[in-house]
């Protein structure tokens, strides 16, 4: 999906290193975390990168590739071939160009390096001022906060949505049956972060195994995906235990665990 497959451009050798670098790293983080099809997603990106490698060749080898056709020319001239010398020339001449891109790609991503290093150093500098500066602040309270809610809905179907500044686990919708979100992974494996854990505890088994029972969508090489990135799964009704909600909303953003 969107959410999954990012937009790629390789234009050097250099560029098509970071980025299998990088998509790598990312592909990597999304097995860790679970995000399974986020992880399918960006192996065949990584695929696709690799299928470009063929088109871009190293500094060293493009420059190994100037002195083979420089042999080439020196040779051709001694035997006077001077129609072969000269497409020679020409292949020479456009392999200069692409070895003077490469160099500015690698000066670039050297500057842009060095460039993120100095912000970093600023950035800690001033957090190292601010916090100097505003320490005094540290014992002031702030004044308890409280939910807000707002309604969806049509003439048939109405929903009240609350924004808890609380843990969802202590959510109590009243009279209603409700529902809490909380963020997950692809497999809802609720093990993986702390708020999953917590809901765990306080819904106890019967929650822990309407999660268990969800049924998958597809199937990958690391394991069995329950819910893609973007989309969200309902467990419940049921009664968990100290959990004041009947139902549990499961969402996997973007940016999940």
């Amino acid at each position: 999906g969107m959410a999954n497959t990012p937009e790629v451009q390789i234009d050097s050798y250099k560029s098509l290193e970071a980025a299998l670098g990088r998509w790598s790293a990312q592909r990597d983080r999304a097995v860790k975390s679970k995000n399974y099809l986020r992880a399918t997603d960006l192996e065949q990106v990584l695929s696709e990168i690799e299928a470009q490698r063929k088109n871009f060749l190293s500094l060293q080898d493009l420059q190994a590739k100037e002195q083979e056709l420089q042999r080439k020319l020196n040779l051709a001239m001694s035997k006077k071939q001077y129609a072969a010398g000269n497409n020679i020339k020409r292949e020479i001449l456009t392999l200069k160009k692409v070895i003077m891109n490469e160099k500015r790609a690698s000066s670039a991503t050297q500057a842009a390096k060095d460039q993120i290093e100095e912000l970093q150093r600023q950035m800690n500098s001033i957090m190292k001022i601010a916090h100097s500066s505003f320490s005094s602040l540290d014992n002031l309270t702030t004044p308890e906060v409280s939910a807000a809610s707002f309604s969806l809905g049509s003439a048939y179907h109405h929903c009240e949505v609350a924004i808890y500044p609380g843990s969802v686990v202590h959510f109590d919708p009243g009279n209603d049956l409700g529902a809490v979100i909380c963020w997950t992974n692809e497999c809802c494996d609720m093990q993986l972060h702390e708020n999953g854990r917590e809901l765990i505890e306080y819904g106890g088994h019967s929650l822990e195994r309407d999660i268990a029972s969800l049924p998958g969508i597809t199937r990958t090489k690391w394991g069995l995906a329950k819910c893609g990135t973007g989309n969200a799964v309902i467990v419940g009704p049921g009664n968990y235990e100290e959990l004041q909600v009947h139902c549990v909303i499961l969402a996997v953003g973007p940016l999940s665990p």
